[in-house]
């Protein structure tokens, strides 16, 4: 480093040498500079490039960092110092990266950093009757000091600021006619950290505050003054020990622990104008304030409410509110942010609460629930201005919880929403007397929800109409396992006897629209089976036995409901021809499992119902037919009866809580009376075939589901879903390929038509003789 001193007489070589002892640093008179920090005269300093530390003792340096220029701290300066940064300061020790004494003056238009979170390091310091101007970027490590004053210090952060302010803005002790003053203008970053003062300070927010403001009382009044202006946006906390004035026209989010005038020597004033939020939802709080509340007809007062559950209900805990030693004055709004949660009727929540009484009220139209958007089925409602000892008087909210039913009822909901809310209003008797309960927590998220749609889609959701689905596919499941069966008793054209093996998988999934509700949700479903058999057979007869395995995915309509039908099956059949009448028979039973999800949403909570049962279903089939004979072909229309007798056993969902429903069992039986034809070629290798059986409900079981909420026998309700079509038709179509002395293939569509369901698929086959 090369340095440069000019001393020209011996007076100024001994000031040089006073300066040293004075100075823990390398200390320099007027005119010396060290790297880039060159002074031009005794009291001018410019820094261009880049320059280690620079100090400078004397009374009135005035120091420019040019844009461009970096000066890695300290920057040390006198007292009547000003500086003007266009540049960057770094501060990465333990110190303050910019040291000026009494009555300084800093204008910030570059970047003024500190970044280390040693004890002792901060970004500035400044001595008494200072100020600091920040119009870029000034930040300090979080927790650390961005600006120490001493007394009648001025901070100003205005709106050209780039970056939000961080670290801690201290000002020093200021008594008698001694203030400090804070002003922040940027409404893009504003400040992210806190202002601590001891004694007088005047502090104004028109942008950005997110923070803490803590004054320490020194026995003053008059000493704070606090205003957060109509672009000001405050959240933190406000603790000021000495009066106070504090007046929001802007957006206040004061936190718990928020406390104004707490020596309480003298009243402070609090005044809104506009919107003053006091606590959150996650924490309520009360702003205990040692003087008066006044409300305006502009303002809004905000007040968190939470679900008490099994605690007791009281401020601070479950409920925010404003707590005043003196007076409060109450006009404008009251909003009340409600979360999601169980309220019964007759939970009261005192907002507002002055030992010196209360006068004037909030407008009754203008008490809202989360900002407008209000509660479908809870109502909270003023009860005006209570007296509750002595002068002390509260301003007291109440809940109301509606009937599901009614509420429901007025929104046109169909018969089985009403079904299901009127389960839900005994639900909520149980809820009322047990408010610690899983029945409560889970009507708690129901009454937090602001919309008749929404609470539409929940009813259905929570419906076990989507059962019934699981009963037609039994059914579906044991038809399938029957039509394979009679395809295999139909392909034995033989004229002598062909005993032996047989195997066929097989197919079909839905390809039915789920739009339509008419009647009830639509359910589509994929159906896979794998069937096998022994048999006898000859030229006029088959006796054999058949077992089957199939599985049927289905997915209500209502995307709430998912899971799957496993079946196992067993059968014996035959047929016997008697010249050219043919008659079929065939026995069967079914036995099986369902395994379902069922998914409930409401808002951001969810809850999922598993559930599991048991199912049976026996089959009787019996079909005669007239055979038409010609050229190697036949065809032959019969007719027939087919009889099915089962259920779904009666369970009870899980993994829900109280959402949990128990379902009776679901009936399966159904009597058909079949109509229809088949046509196939009786001899050669490729014999193409067709059968199409015509179906139509004799009997069966109705298109009803009874349940019951939370084990509760007094829930029961009953829905109805969207029963099977009265109609069906089965077709079948494909070819054999016959191998007299081995046995046969075959590959072919099948399909099922109801009004309500259209499924096709594929089946295929091999028969073996032995």
């Amino acid at each position: 480093m090369v340095r440069s001193i000019n001393m020209p007489n011996r007076a100024a070589r001994a000031r040089k040498i006073a300066l040293v002892a004075l100075s823990s640093t390398v200390a320099m008179v007027p005119g010396v500079a060290w790297a880039d920090c060159t002074a031009s005269n005794s009291t001018t300093v410019t820094c261009s490039g880049t320059s280690a530390a620079y100090t400078n003792s004397a009374s009135g340096v005035n120091v420019t960092v040019n844009s461009g220029a970096s000066v890695t701290s300290p920057l040390v300066i006198g007292s009547s110092g000003t500086l003007t940064n266009a540049g960057t300061i770094t501060n990465t020790g333990a110190v303050y990266g910019v040291q000026y004494g009494d009555n300084a003056t800093i204008t910030n238009n570059g970047t003024i950093t500190s970044s280390s979170s040693s004890s002792g390091a901060g970004t500035i310091s400044v001595g008494a009757n200072s100020t600091v101007t920040n119009n870029a970027v000034m930040t300090a490590y979080a927790g650390t000091p961005l600006v120490t004053f001493g007394t009648n210090g001025t901070f100003i952060n205005n709106t050209a600021a780039t970056a939000a302010l961080t670290g801690i803005v201290a000002f020093g002790t200021n008594t008698g006619t001694d203030r400090a003053y804070f002003y922040n203008y940027n409404t893009a970053y504003g400040l992210t950290g806190s202002v601590t003062a001891s004694g007088n300070i005047t502090a104004y927010n028109n942008g950005i505050f997110t923070g803490n403001f803590v004054q320490t009382a020194k026995a003053l009044d008059n000493a704070v003054v606090f205003t957060n202006d109509t672009s000001g946006t405050y959240t933190g906390l406000i603790v000021t020990g000495d009066q106070t004035t504090l007046t929001n026209n802007g957006t206040m989010y004061l936190y718990s622990g928020s406390t104004i005038g707490s020596l309480g020597l003298y009243a402070s004033q609090v005044t809104n104008n506009k919107d003053l939020w006091v606590g959150t939802t996650s924490s309520p709080a009360v702003l205990s304030i040692y003087g008066n509340y006044t409300q305006s007809s502009t303002g809004t007062l905000n007040v968190a409410i939470i679900p008490s559950g099994s605690a007791t209900n009281a401020a601070g805990t479950t409920y925010s509110q404003i707590y005043t030693t003196g007076t409060a004055t109450l006009a404008g709004k009251l909003n009340l942010n409600v979360s999601a949660g169980f309220y019964p009727t007759g939970t009261t929540f005192d907002v507002v609460k002055a030992d010196g009484g209360i006068s004037g009220t909030f407008t009754s139209d203008n008490i809202t629930v989360n900002s407008g958007t209000n509660l479908l089925f809870v109502t909270f409602s003023g009860l005006g201005v209570i007296t509750t000892s002595g002068t002390q008087q509260v301003y007291r909210v109440a809940a109301t919880h509606n009937s599901y039913a009614t509420v429901m009822q007025a929104a046109g909901a169909n018969a089985n929403q009403l079904a299901i809310s009127r389960g839900l209003d005994k639900l909520l008797v149980t809820a009322s007397a047990n408010t610690g309960s899983d029945a409560a927590a889970f009507l708690g998220t129901v009454d937090i929800i602001n919309n008749t749609s929404d609470a539409k889609l929940f009813l259905d959701q929570l419906s076990p109409e989507g059962y019934l689905a699981y009963a037609t596919a039994l059914r579906d499941q044991a038809n399938l396992f029957a039509r394979t069966i009679n395809h295999r008793m139909g392909d034995q054209n033989s004229d002598h006897p062909e005993d032996g093996w047989w195997l066929t998988p097989q197919m079909q999934a839905s390809f039915s629209s789920t739009a339509s509700q008419v009647g009830g949700y639509r359910t589509k479903d994929n159906l896979v089976g794998l069937t096998g058999g022994y048999d006898f057979s000859g030229p006029n007869h088959v006796w054999g036995l058949a077992v089957n395995l199939s599985w049927d995915k289905l997915r209500y309509a209502a995307q709430s409901l998912s899971g799957t039908n496993r079946d196992y099956a067993i059968a014996l059949y035959g047929g016997k021809n008697f010249g050219p009448l043919h008659v079929t028979g065939q026995l069967a039973y079914n036995a099986g499992k369902l395994t379902t999800s069922k998914i409930i949403t409401i808002g951001g909570y969810t809850r999922t119902a598993a559930g599991s049962a048991s199912e049976y279903l026996a089959k009787a089939t019996a079909k005669a037919g007239f055979q038409l004979k010609f050229n190697g072909m036949v065809l032959e229309p019969f007719v027939g009866i087919d009889f099915n007798k089962g259920r779904i056993s009666a369970f009870t969902e899980t993994g829900a809580g109280s959402a949990n429903l128990t379902i009776s069992a679901i009936s399966a039986d159904r009597t058909e009376a079949l109509a229809g034809v088949s046509f196939t070629r009786s001899k050669g290798m490729f014999r193409p075939y067709v059968d199409v059986t015509y179906r139509s409900r004799m009997s069966g079981a109705g298109n009803t589901v009874t349940a019951l909420m939370n084990a509760q026998a007094d829930t029961q309700f009953t829905v109805t879903g969207l029963a099977q079509g009265k109609n069906q038709i089965d077709a079948n179509a494909g070819m054999n390929f016959v191998f007299d002395d081995a046995g046969a293939l075959f590959v072919g569509y099948q399909g099922t038509y109801r009004t309500d369901y259209k499924a096709h698929g594929i089946n295929l086959g091999i028969r073996l003789e032995f």
